[in-house]
């Protein structure tokens, strides 16, 4: 049995990896560095199958299936 879930969450604020999340702020506001993660686990032995770092503006299905293809 396979379980799926995604989190955002807070990565380091530096210029390299706001670059690489495309994290782009405004002449007002700067934007929070964040992310978004995705995994597949196996419910029954608690195992995570496949994970996935992308970025914070990626939705959650597409990843879900770059999950169950890489699986």
């Amino acid at each position: 049995m396979l379980g799926g879930d995604g989190s955002d969450f807070e990565i380091p604020d530096f210029e390299e990896v706001r670059n690489e999340f495309q994290i782009k702020d405004t002449e007002k506001y700067r934007k929070p560095a964040q992310a978004k993660f995705s995994s597949i686990m196996d419910l029954l032995n608690g195992f995570i199958l496949d994970g996935i770092i992308g970025s914070y503006k990626q939705a959650e299905f597409p990843l879900m299936h770059q999950n169950l293809e890489n699986i």
